[in-house]
């Protein structure tokens, strides 16, 4: 009897990427009140295998729309982008969204391309009086 074997099918493996993800947004002071600004602080992750090349983040809201950039990223790695803004709120404002998104331009091929935004519901403690 002759056993004759199959070829090995080949492993098919994607080459490492970068994977970035937005990871928190702080608030500046912690518990805002309405009326007054709010600082943004974005923290950034490269959950990839692979390190990213230069890359912007941005945060979006009523009246605000401010970003900064970053020449990379190593794969594993975090980074914070501080004192976006400022949000101007009203003394009237309870509740803020806010949209935060790394990579909006698309520069940085990644692993993951749907992942790289977050919404942020921010609630304001009320206005001083």
């Amino acid at each position: 009897m002759h056993i004759s074997q199959l070829p090995k099918s080949p492993i098919l493996r994607r080459p490492p990427a970068p994977d970035l993800v937005i990871e928190e947004i702080q608030t500046r002071p912690m518990h805002p009140r309405a009326g007054e600004p709010v600082w943004l602080d974005v923290v950034v992750r490269n959950e990839g295998d692979a390190a990213a090349g230069a890359f912007q983040v941005q945060v979006r809201a009523p009246g605000l729309m401010d970003q900064a950039a970053a020449q990379g990223l190593a794969a594993g790695r975090q980074m914070a982008f501080r004192s976006l803004g400022p949000l101007w709120t009203n003394a009237s404002d309870s509740l803020i969204w806010v949209d935060g998104e790394v990579d909006h331009q698309h520069q940085v091929p990644e692993s993951q391309e749907g992942n790289n935004w977050v919404k942020l519901a921010l609630h304001l403690d009320p206005a001083r009086r």
